[in-house]
């Protein structure tokens, strides 16, 4: 047994510790002892324990009084008294004093494993309601941020731990995987939450507008501009700039950013005066960087300086068991801004969109969404509210995977079916399903030396 559960046995007799932690050790606890109250308390003062086994009658601070204290420090630490004497006052003051159990020495070992194994489920059941608690918070203070799969979780995860920190981040992905949500999460977990926050996509405006936009422009600096304007380097003094798509950021203007982020001041476009800035840099692309550097787009330094950490947001292909959720999620936060009653998505529906590629990710899952509310006329969401038409329920490309059923047997279903349209080929099935091609073989092997029914 691996268990994270630490226990501190104090007795004054040498073989009540040495049994204790010969019985308790094997089984994985973690066992330490005191000799005396006094050196109990000690420890209890220095670190947390889960469970406390200690003698009523020791020298220089007994067992009872030690419990007294030991509530101060740990008021829900379970304590179990141990005593030669069947003292009747004894046991009630101990169970007054809020002991656990109390046990009558000769120790019964049967018991003491009862009463260590009984916490340790307390013990689990408290730390899952308390984990429970902290998720169920977590999601209401980001309700956009939807998903219970592993790799999701995982970079939701990892962006809170780089939230902590003052570190630049990059964040990685497809288009629609949802890196916007994942810059403010790490914005409003920072120590700068409350400074200024600002986003720009750096492929959207061209890059003699973005040079502006980003570090301000002088009054008369060309023609247009009347006034002059402080940029989101200047606006987000001491706060947070995402850019979003770094990829598409011209060389030019690649040279001035990473000047900027070096040396922290930068001169507006058309000025001369140095301003100071302290700005923490979240960027996101869903380009190859590594392969930009290659054909001299990107500067390396530039990638550096940027990718002091990264987050990569898995596709919505990558978690499809977030899909029922996410949609569900879609059609009711869709149906209030059209002025739709909230309808109920068929299974079929949903289990066909579990086979469907999404090359737009959780971005096209939501726009589809927005479809089928908008054009439904029955009393459920179905595939033709969805597609508008027949065209994906073609026989040879729809798949019924039932809803609930474990992750691994979908994943074997929808390689199955690939493979049968493929006509055997791996490779192409690998391609398209964009997994490994050991993993279609190792898949292929499993199904041929997998028992069959007879």
């Amino acid at each position: 047994m691996n268990i994270n559960f630490d226990i501190l046995v104090i007795d004054d007799e040498k073989n009540i510790r040495g049994l204790l932690v010969d019985l308790l050790e094997p089984e994985g606890f973690n066992v330490d002892t005191a000799e005396d109250g006094v050196a109990g308390l000690q420890k209890l003062q220095e670190k947390q324990y889960d469970l406390v086994l200690v003698d009523v009658m020791m020298p220089r601070k007994d067992g009872l009084q030690l419990l007294s204290e030991a509530m101060v420090f740990q008021p829900n630490l379970p304590v179990i008294m141990m005593s030669a004497l069947n003292d009747v006052n004894n046991i009630i003051t101990a169970i007054k004093k809020g002991a656990f159990h109390f046990l009558t020495k000769p120790i019964d070992i049967d018991l003491v494993y009862s009463l260590v194994n009984k916490i340790v489920d307390q013990k689990k059941m408290n730390d899952e309601n308390r984990h429970l608690k902290e998720k169920l918070s977590f999601y209401e203070s980001y309700p956009n941020i939807i998903g219970n799969s592993k790799p999701f979780l995982d970079a939701v995860q990892r962006a809170l731990q780089i939230a902590r920190t003052e570190a630049f981040c990059l964040i990685l992905g497809e288009s629609g995987t949802g890196k916007e949500l994942i810059a403010e999460l790490i914005q409003k977990e920072s120590s700068r939450k409350d400074a200024p926050f600002f986003k720009i996509n750096c492929a959207a405006i061209p890059s003699n507008l973005l040079e502006s936009e980003l570090f301000g422009h002088e009054k008369g600096s060309f023609t247009g501009a009347i006034q002059m304007k402080k940029g989101l380097f200047e606006l987000s003094n001491l706060g947070t700039l995402f850019l979003d798509e770094i990829g598409d950021l011209e060389l030019p203007l690649q040279a001035k950013l990473l000047r900027a982020i070096e040396l922290g001041e930068f001169t507006r476009v058309g000025g001369q005066k140095v301003i100071k800035t302290n700005v923490r840099i979240i960027s996101a692309t869903h380009r190859d960087l590594p392969e930009k550097i290659k054909d001299k787009s990107f500067r390396e330094d530039l990638y550096y300086r940027l990718n002091v950490v990264n987050i990569y947001l898995p596709t919505l292909r990558e978690r499809i068991e977030d899909i029922p959720i996410l949609a569900k999620h879609f059609i009711k936060e869709l149906s209030v801004k059209n002025f739709k009653p909230e309808k109920p998505i068929t299974n079929e529906a949903l289990s066909y969109l579990m086979t469907y590629p999404f090359k737009g990710n959780v971005r096209e899952l939501k726009n589809l969404m927005e479809r089928a509310v908008v054009l439904s006329n029955n009393d459920t969401i179905d595939l033709g509210d969805i597609f508008g038409d027949n065209t994906f329920r073609q026989e040879k490309h729809y798949l019924q995977i039932p809803i609930g059923i474990p992750m691994q047997d979908i994943e074997n279903i929808v390689i199955k079916k690939v493979l049968e349209l493929n006509n055997g080929d791996k490779k192409k099935t690998a391609d398209m399903l964009q997994v490994s091609l050991r993993k279609i073989f190792y898949k292929v092997k499993e199904e041929k030396d997998s028992p069959k029914d007879h």
